[in-house]
């Protein structure tokens, strides 16, 4: 299933993605909740096609997508389906990105099944064609490499990390912030090593930006978890996740970050 999944994915972004990059026209863009959250022609394509193909993998299956849910919330649902499989999908990951010409974008999808993400994969398509994957208990993937979060030996200052949002008063404990605008691309650079943490604190954490990575982050030996303490979940959730190599960093971070986040 990993591979046939990947290899969807790869012919959705050649066919639906990027015969749109820099050429989009005013008229396939468009603007959703808000003035900055905008949605594209080629977001709805992919996820079309998506959608189509990941129900003919798995007959029966469910699939809940980002630009589906906007216009249907009672899509959410079906992640509380028994024994059915969910696809939970992004099509589009980082559409400010992709507007302005920026290769930083990228697809999510994640398999839920009985309210648990087993299987995850995140495609970086203009990054040399970067794909991870996994599936339960089998390990994340990249290239055929196994991934492996090294154990942490850093201190807090000295760690670099990926944040979703602007914490000022953090400035001496945490020096080294990135963000790119696509959790595809965040949780790709902190699965690689490229960062050590990653911190999202968003309402909600929407379950097609975080169950691929949070999974994937899991099955490279990473720790990750909520602010209280309490484990992700693949819904919409409010709260602040955190993600680290371990879980002993977790808690220097947690306690560090829950005055500012909780």
């Amino acid at each position: 299933m990993i591979e046939e999944v990947s290899n969807v994915i790869r012919e959705v972004v050649q066919e639906k993605i990027l015969p749109h990059f820099k050429k989009l026209e005013a008229g396939e863009i468009a603007i959703k909740s808000g003035p900055t959250d905008f949605v594209t022609v080629a977001d709805m394509e992919a996820e079309k096609e998506l959608s189509t193909r990941l129900k003919e993998l798995v007959p029966g299956s469910v699939v809940l997508g980002e630009e589906v849910a906007f216009r249907n919330p009672d899509i959410y649902d079906s992640l509380c389906y028994p024994d059915t499989t969910i696809w939970v999908v992004d099509p589009l990951d980082g559409t400010k990105n992709f507007i302005k010409g920026k290769d930083v974008f990228g697809v999510i999808v994640s398999m839920v099944k009985n309210g648990e993400t087993v299987a995850g994969w995140i495609n970086i398509p203009l990054h040399d064609d970067l794909l991870i994957s996994g599936e339960i208990g089998s390990g994340a993937w990249c290239k055929g490499q196994k991934l492996l979060l090294p154990k942490n030996k850093k201190a807090l200052s000295e760690m670099k990390g990926t944040l979703s949002i602007e914490l000022p008063d953090l400035e001496e404990k945490i020096k080294n912030k990135l963000w790119w605008g696509s959790a595809a691309f965040s949780y790709s650079m902190l699965l690689l090593g490229v960062v050590d943490f990653g911190i999202y604190h968003t309402h909600p954490l929407q379950p097609w930006d975080h169950a691929a990575g949070v999974f994937l982050h899991k099955e490279a030996g990473g720790y990750g978890a909520l602010l209280d303490g309490s484990m992700y979940r693949p819904v919409p959730i409010d709260g602040s996740l955190i993600l680290t190599p371990d879980k002993v960093t977790w808690e220097v971070m947690a306690k560090s970050l829950h005055s500012y986040m909780s």
